[in-house]
């Protein structure tokens, strides 16, 4: 099945939906002690594991936007980033 042409319908028959995991997230408090630490946060689906890495186009685009917008957020805060240690 085709990652990269939004235009192809998927086949439900060739490639049924498959349920393969379930994410369950407490609630938490936006506005605490640790806000200072989440906005220094950065995401980006191409940190990780190579053979977790996203596929496709848009995840390709997303991999190159999201370092430039959290670079830009942490400048516009006045901190540097730094990736997390154990």
């Amino acid at each position: 099945m085709s990652i990269d042409d939004t235009t192809i319908v998927w086949s439900e028959e060739e490639s049924p939906f498959v349920t393969v995991g379930r994410l369950t997230i407490k609630h938490q408090k936006v506005n605490s002690a640790n806000n200072d630490f989440a906005e220094n946060l950065s995401f980006s689906p191409g940190n990780g594991l190579a053979v977790h890495r996203p596929v496709g186009a848009i995840n390709r685009l997303r991999s190159i936007v999201y370092p430039i917008v959290a670079n830009d957020r942490h400048q516009k805060r006045g901190v540097k980033y730094q990736e997390p240690t154990v």
